[in-house]
């Protein structure tokens, strides 16, 4: 019970399960009790050791679009689902865009930009009216943390879903934006357009009715508000938890939110930002 998302973990991997997603297999299990300590039990599938992240170094046609193409396919149960009663974590909607956005300021900003830029973007609002928009639309599930290092691969490149515990109501374009800007996977544009292309593809063959209009009109927002979330949280885990690791992936993740933030002009405020992230570990 020393980590609060432990708790929701059989629940998550019995929904995974009920959609059909493939999950870690779950043998048996042990309710907490006084004897033990409040401690719980699984006795769960041994996945290997094998995750999406060995294959993204990998050549491109014969290992690494099979695996992606793999893992696309594997969330897609989650994004094929209609919003629901299903008892999960708070869903995507305004509030927790701007909570995610909140983390971006108190983490990143705060920290890198200058301060007369960062009081600028505050007392500007920043990029918060994205959160009205994206909370206008219509919910599938999503994992919220669909990257590489959260893809097992079992033999033959089937793709399984873990750290799900996070599972919760939004938009799918989260997931994929995810995954595309992978902070630990170092592809180039090209690439990225590509693997974009995969999902699009991957679900259009599988949902007759997808909006791709739609998902690509909000797709710059969805990246945007995912890599806000990501130097929030790289900014955390460095400064707070003293994890100097997570620190080398904000440069290439900054570049990438600028990159993304000349794409809409809700994403602007983001361009004026002064932010010097040269002296990292």
């Amino acid at each position: 019970a020393d980590r609060p998302d432990n708790a929701r973990f059989l629940s998550s991997t019995r929904l995974l399960q009920q959609l059909k997603a493939p999950a870690p297999k779950v043998y048996s299990e042990a309710a907490p009790s006084a004897e033990s300590d409040d401690m719980a039990a699984l006795w769960m599938e041994d996945l290997g050791a094998v995750d999406l992240l060995q294959f993204s170094a990998g050549d491109w046609i014969r290992f690494v679009i099979p695996a992606y193409e793999s893992a696309f396919r594997a969330v897609l149960p989650l994004h094929l689902c209609e919003d629901g009663d299903h008892p999960l974590e708070p869903p995507f909607d305004e509030n927790l865009y701007l909570w995610e956005q909140g983390y971006f300021q108190e983490h990143f900003v705060s920290r890198f930009a200058s301060a007369e830029s960062a009081e600028a973007f505050a007392a500007s609002g920043g990029v918060a009216s994205i959160a009205k928009t994206l909370a206008l639309h219509p919910r599938c599930l999503v994992h919220r943390d669909y990257q590489s290092s959260n893809v097992m691969l079992r033999e033959y490149g089937e793709a399984v879903l873990i750290d799900y515990q996070g599972v919760r109501w939004g938009l799918a374009g989260y997931d994929v934006a995810s995954m595309v800007y992978d902070a630990y996977v170092p592809f180039s544009d090209e690439q990225r357009a590509q693997l974009l292309e995969l999902y699009l593809r991957v679900r259009a063959e599988a949902d007759p009715a997808f909006d791709r209009p739609l998902f690509e009109a909000l797709w710059p927002l969805l990246a945007a508000q995912r890599l806000m979330q990501a130097l929030g949280a790289f900014g955390m885990l460095g400064y707070v938890k003293g994890k100097e690791e997570f620190l080398t992936h904000i440069p290439s993740t900054w570049a990438r939110l600028q990159q993304i933030a000349g794409a809409s002009p809700e994403l602007a405020p983001l361009l004026s930002l002064q932010v010097d992230v040269g002296e990292l570990p």
